[in-house]
């Protein structure tokens, strides 16, 4: 009896792991300087040979407008927003995760709430005179924290209706970020940029703290005191960040279609650098 007790505890434990959600980066945006955000738009070099790029305005929920910059990869992308236009101080940054299975949000909410006060909420999107649903967004409720923080954090499902309404074809209840933005597929084509692999972040020792503990409860591998590696070994490594510090986000690696070599300049606080099929954009 006792033998048959201990088998059913491994097997509920190991069904339990199973059901753990995959938790990986979907994208992440920076707040930057008007010229910095100029120098960005009209870089032939983006444009033309780095990156699909596109600038946008969404209007999501009843009266959420933005417009950024994005740079679409294979599978995750860069939001870029102008500080005199989106209210927020330059350098402030946000990284957004994503599950891809149907209904894993709600067993990610139920894990976080034993060490967390977590929010859960809807978003929409306008479509002229149509709202259609998009995602639910899970992150930590903890206003003090927020009040003060330079880096966000949440993690995003999207909803069926909205692959629905896109005509976007999924299987087995999975909205891939891959399969959200194939609808860049075209402009992505024949350009170097091909993903993100890692972000290097400026924290204060409390926003470290707090998006560490984060990550290792979402299943994140420790690799040092210093990084941390998601499911698909996207690396988040966190340095301090000093008062003359411009931006939280330091520099975000990346893979190449193509063996690329060299440093491009684009502004006076960033620029591109490729060692062949890797390379970093850097901010300074």
């Amino acid at each position: 009896m006792r033998m048959c007790l201990f088998l059913f505890s491994l097997f509920s434990l190991s069904a339990h792991a199973q059901k753990f959600p995959k938790v990986n980066f979907n994208h992440f945006y920076l707040v930057i300087d008007s010229a910095d955000l100029v120098a960005i738009k009209n870089s032939d070099f983006i444009k033309n040979e780095f990156a699909a790029m596109q600038t946008k305005t969404t209007i999501a929920d009843s009266a959420a407008t933005w417009t950024g910059t994005y740079l679409f990869g294979l599978d995750n992308y860069f939001e870029i927003f102008d500080s005199s236009g989106v209210g927020e101080p330059t350098g402030i940054a946000g990284i957004g995760f994503s599950v891809d299975g149907i209904g894993e949000i709600q067993q990610l909410d139920t894990i976080l709430s034993k060490k967390y006060k977590i929010e859960t909420r809807a978003r929409e999107k306008q479509y002229d005179d149509k709202k259609v649903p998009w995602s639910t967004l899970l992150d930590i409720d903890d206003s003090a924290f927020n009040m003060q923080t330079h880096i966000y954090w949440w993690v995003m499902e999207y909803k069926p209706e909205y692959y629905d309404y896109n005509h976007w074809k999924y299987t087995n209840n999975q909205l891939t970020r891959t399969t959200y933005l194939s609808q860049y597929a075209a402009e992505r084509k024949n350009k170097i940029f091909k993903r993100f692999t890692g972000i290097t972040l400026k924290t204060t020792m409390q926003e470290k703290n707090m998006l560490s503990g984060f990550l290792l409860s979402c299943g994140y591998k420790k690799i040092d005191e210093h990084s941390f590696a998601s499911p698909e070994d996207f690396i988040i490594h966190f340095k301090d960040r000093n008062k003359n510090d411009r931006y939280a986000v330091e520099s975000v690696s990346f893979e190449c279609n193509e063996p690329h070599s060299g440093t491009e300049k684009i502004s006076v606080h960033i620029q591109i650098e490729f060692q062949n099929n890797s390379g970093r954009l850097v901010f300074e």
